[in-house]
């Protein structure tokens, strides 16, 4: 009978644990918007993306994926996300956007830069 209980006690501590891990934090909505759509313009693989230059078609990334990944690498404090409106805070929030923009499914597996228009935020 303890045994039981102390297993069964054990087993809710453990799922309770990544419930009491605190978040970075984190607030899409001060993430800007990519400022393109996907699939432009296609021509010989490649679309249009910022200023007409020529991107994959499939970027940039769906939004809730984007941000999905943005948050997971918030959350290990990879990156910085500043919560505050300043200037510096908002080109800190583009520059690690961008950062999980590029490396979106693994290092250099990403989209470009130029297919947002966060280039211009900075």
């Amino acid at each position: 009978m303890q045994i039981t209980f102390i297993i069964a006690s054990i087993a809710a501590v453990a799922a309770a644990l990544p419930a009491l891990t605190p978040r970075a934090p984190f607030d899409a909505a001060l993430v800007p918007p990519f400022g393109i759509t996907p699939g432009q313009d296609p021509v010989n693989g490649s679309c249009r993306g910022y200023n007409g230059v020529r991107i994959p078609c499939n970027c940039p990334p769906d939004r809730n994926t984007f941000l999905t990944k943005f948050r997971s690498e918030v959350d290990r404090n990879a990156l910085p996300f500043p919560l505050d409106n300043s200037a510096a805070s908002k080109k800190t929030r583009v520059r690690s956007g961008i950062t999980v923009l590029q490396n979106l499914q693994g290092p250099g597996l990403g989209c470009p830069v130029t297919s947002t228009n966060w280039a211009s935020l900075l």
